[in-house]
């Protein structure tokens, strides 16, 4: 019997991730918060997947009920933006049991650090791992009623768990089901390598007049000579602050090529 597998979200990310582990036959439930944003996964009972990996993955359960998707999982992937993580600590904290896998995709900067302290804050005393990864393993976007066009899956993705001596037991309970993620240092690693940072707020910052003029906007093809330096000099600081902290980080640019 393959573990059964909880999905917190219901965005890009978390239809790829429910999509692709259901099809591979792994026993599959998805909660989110909303009721609207679930109803077409609800009718189709699944998800159906396009491009790089193509088919119909069956969801055991749908819903906005927490209790039922967390209580029997082995491994809980938290697929929501970084601004839900502690909301979704505090859904599913009654609900966890020793052993279970948390794992934050991605943990964008300090998610597994929130997410523990929220664990910590409420005296939740199961002992579960939690860890985060680098980024995204999915290059993911919905593309119709309970559809995700997946372009491509990443080769690589660093992990970390916290605290840092859980990273090597979750990595030997998922790399099973994900080949891909490697082990980093530390969270330290991970949240400083957050090269979205970069790129997201502030690009749309830099871009709001455009944005609400109602023009068309391409996040990247868009994205002017101007706000690309002012990126590379927000890159430079991170960097700074990663080697201060004896972390080595890729630079955006790395990232790009």
């Amino acid at each position: 019997m393959k573990p059964r597998i909880a999905i917190l979200g219901a965005g890009n990310g978390a239809h790829a991730f429910a999509g692709d582990l259901a099809m591979r036959g792994y026993p599959v439930r998805l909660y989110n918060k909303f009721a609207n944003e679930i109803t077409d996964l609800q009718n189709a009972r699944g998800v159906t997947c396009e491009d790089a990996i193509e088919g119909f993955g069956a969801l055991e359960l749908v819903t906005t009920n927490i209790a039922p998707v967390v209580a029997d999982a082995e491994f809980i992937f938290v697929v929501v933006p970084a601004s839900a993580h502690a909301f979704m600590a505090e859904a599913c904290a009654p609900h966890l049991r020793d052993g279970q896998v948390i794992i934050l995709n991605p943990g964008r900067t300090g998610g597994a650090l929130e997410f523990r302290g929220v664990l910590n804050r409420l005296d939740i005393k199961v002992c579960v791992f939690v860890a985060e990864a680098q980024t995204l393993l999915y290059t993911c976007r919905i593309s119709g009623p309970a559809r995700v066009r997946i372009s491509s899956v990443k080769n690589q993705v660093t992990l970390a768990a916290f605290p840092a001596r859980d990273t090597a037991p979750v990595l030997e309970h998922l790399n099973p089901l994900y080949p891909q993620f490697v082990a980093a240092a530390n969270v330290l690693e991970t949240g400083l390598d957050n090269i979205g940072a970069m790129f997201h707020p502030t690009t749309t910052i830099l871009s709001v007049g455009r944005i609400e003029s109602g023009v068309p906007f391409e996040f990247y093809r868009d994205m002017t000579p101007s706000i690309a330096r002012f990126i590379e000099a927000m890159d430079a600081e991170r960097i700074a602050v990663a080697k201060a902290f004896g972390v080595h980080a890729q630079s955006a640019y790395a990232w790009l090529a």
